[in-house]
Parts: C-alpha cells; sequence; structure tokens
C-alpha cells in the first residue's frame, strides 16, 4: 500500500502537548518505515504529502526518506474559515489552497505508478550510490540541446549539501558539477570563467525547463565543470600550496573589481586547486557574488568565523571585505607554499 497523503488532526494547538504538524512527520516516518514494504524503501524516497490540521489551522508538508527522514513545509498555517460573506480574496485563497493539492496528489499518484512500486522487488540489492540520496532533477539545457547527467556523490561531507558530482549519459561522458540555489552571481561567474579563473558555467537559471514540469519556485540549477584537485581547504590541511596559488589570487579578485563586482564569500573550501602550470587557483562559488554596491550579505552568516567589520547579515558586500579575506587565506597560507 502507498500512501500520498498522511492526516494529522486536532482540535487546537498544544492538544496532547504536541503540535500537528510535528507529529505529522513522525506519522509518516512510522507508517514508510514498516518491514512489511521494503520494496517501496528500495524502489523510491517514498515521497508523501502531510496535512496538519489544528482546529480553523491547516498547512502542508512533503516528506522524503533519504539516510534520514526529511519533512519541510512549502505553505504557511492558514486560516481556512470564513469571515464573512465579503470575503472572496480568503475564499479564493482557500481554493487555490485545494485545488494545487489535489492537483500535486494526482501527480504523486502518477509518479508511484511509473515506479512500479506493486511489484514485489526479489532482489533486494541495489547499485550504489542509491538514487534516494540524491535529486530527482537528471537533465539541463546547454544551447538549445537536453543534456542527461547521473549522480556520483555529494561534493561536501555534510547533510545540507547542495553539490553534486554528475557524470553525463550520452558519450563523449563527461564529468560536471551540479548545484542548486537560490541566489548565484551568474554573470561574475561567466566573467571569471572567461578570464581563467573559475570552471565554464555551462548552465543557470529554472530547474527542469520541459513543459508541464513542476515548479521549484525561485530555486535555480548551476552546471559548471569539475575541476581536478582539492580545496583550498584541503591543501592547507595537507601543508602543501603551490606558491603560484597566492599569485592567481591576488590577479583573481583584482580582475573581480576591476570588472565592477564583489566576491563576498571567499575562503578555502570556495577555491579550487589544481596541479596545473597554468592556473593553480580556481574561484568555485559565486552565491553571494554580484554587483559591488548592490548586493548583501544573506540574512544568516556564520558567526563562529572571523569577518571583516560590517560583514553582518543584510549588509552590503563591499571590496575591502573581499582584501580582508584574501589578506587572512594568503596569511594562512604564506608558511605552507611548496
Amino acid at each position: 500500500v502507498v500512501y500520498l497523503v498522511v492526516y494529522e488532526e486536532k482540535n487546537k494547538f498544544g492538544e496532547g502537548h504536541s503540535d500537528p504538524s510535528t507529529q505529522g512527520a513522525f506519522s509518516y516516518l512510522h507508517i514508510f518505515c514498516q518491514e512489511d514494504n521494503p520494496t517501496l524503501l528500495l524502489k523510491t524516497r517514498c515521497p508523501a504529502f502531510i496535512i496538519a490540521h489544528a482546529g480553523p489551522w491547516l498547512t502542508i508538508l512533503g516528506g522524503i526518506i533519504t539516510s534520514k527522514c526529511i519533512v519541510q513545509r512549502p505553505t504557511d498555517f492558514l486560516w481556512v474559515l470564513i469571515h464573512s460573506t465579503h470575503d472572496d480574496d480568503h475564499w479564493l485563497c482557500i481554493s487555490h489552497f485545494f485545488y494545487v493539492l489535489q492537483e500535486s496528489i494526482g501527480r504523486l499518484e502518477s509518479w508511484y505508478q511509473s515506479c512500479n512500486v506493486s511489484e514485489p522487488c526479489y532482489n533486494l540489492s541495489h547499485p550504489i550510490p542509491h538514487p534516494r540520496f540524491f535529486p530527482s532533477i537528471h537533465t539541463f539545457s546547454e544551447n538549445g540541446v537536453e543534456v542527461r547527467f547521473e549522480y556520483t556523490k555529494p561534493l561536501e561531507d555534510d547533510q545540507t549539501c547542495v553539490t553534486y558530482l554528475v557524470e553525463t549519459v550520452e558519450a563523449p561522458q563527461k564529468k560536471i558539477v551540479v548545484k542548486f540555489v537560490t541566489r548565484y552571481g551568474a554573470d561574475v561567474h561567466r566573467t571569471m570563467a572567461e578570464a581563467g579563473f573559475a570552471p565554464k558555467l555551462r548552465y543557470f537559471g529554472p530547474i527542469d525547463t520541459t513543459e508541464d514540469t513542476v515548479s521549484y519556485d525561485k530555486l535555480r540549477m548551476v552546471v559548471m565543470d569539475y575541476m581536478e584537485g582539492v580545496t583550498l581547504s584541503a591543501a592547507i590541511k595537507q601543508e602543501r600550496v603551490p606558491a603560484s596559488v597566492v599569485t592567481h589570487l591576488r590577479e583573481a579578485i583584482k580582475h573581480l573589481h576591476g570588472a565592477g563586482f564583489v566576491f563576498g564569500d571567499l575562503c578555502g573550501p570556495n577555491v579550487i586547486v589544481t596541479p596545473s602550470d597554468e592556473i593553480t587557483a580556481w574561484l568555485i562559488d559565486f552565491d553571494w557574488a554580484g554587483k559591488d554596491g548592490k548586493v548583501t550579505y544573506p540574512v544568516s552568516i556564520n558567526k563562529e568565523l572571523t569577518w571583516a567589520k560590517g560583514m553582518e547579515g543584510l549588509n552590503p558586500i563591499d571590496k575591502e571585505h573581499d582584501l580582508f579575506n584574501l589578506n587572512s587565506i594568503l596569511e594562512t597560507c604564506s608558511t605552507l607554499i611548496i
């Protein structure tokens, strides 16, 4: 049995000393981890909708199972009562809410049917890496041509990783990097790639642009060439920093600033060191990058790191901040150069 929706209802918030959305998440996990359905867990990520209902309030959540149970809330709690006969806007809001839910449940049911989860799986082995641990997106468009790819591994050892090493399906197969972001300095990336300071940007834009596709709202996909090498952080840890890294990083930031841009997040993990005689330092993360005087830091930035004065959430990103980070990196590298 495949459950498309898990419904958790309470008369009011706090009843039973729990929140209905949290309890719904636990109910979802319990239902999909039953021992009598190994086929479902093997073939899919067990996606389902979770409806949490408390009195006049209602919200929709989505759940999947990868290496753990992940439940996220795409909607706020909605007041589902009608105030008066002159509340057409609220009527339409509620109607739209349930119409989209109905359409989404239909799509989810069709997807499960395409997975043949009703057929028993006698071979419970599966090649590693299992698709459960990767996004469902497998295509992007380059110069009007659809490119298909398969995931190889995440590029960060962190459960929040959104950057993956993938390999194209069609010959000649090529290693590339795919990441998912809500903001990205694509113009900055292209400028630096043309100057030889960043990998080629192959695609930036909406996810899966085919007709009748699912909407991912503000989420965007970035596709770039894969650079063989290690992060500058790893090179520092190994105490093996090529002498040319200092020169190349200085040249890169000088070129970036000269083009009227700022980088924002210049640090060891965002620089790739490659064993090349020409360029050994490549900038790879342009999430915060943009026009000087136009871009700001995210709301939340890591307070445990040493930042320059003014580097705070929502503050403008300044060229002096880039230079502060650059000098910090070069000072660390100065005793480790080979």
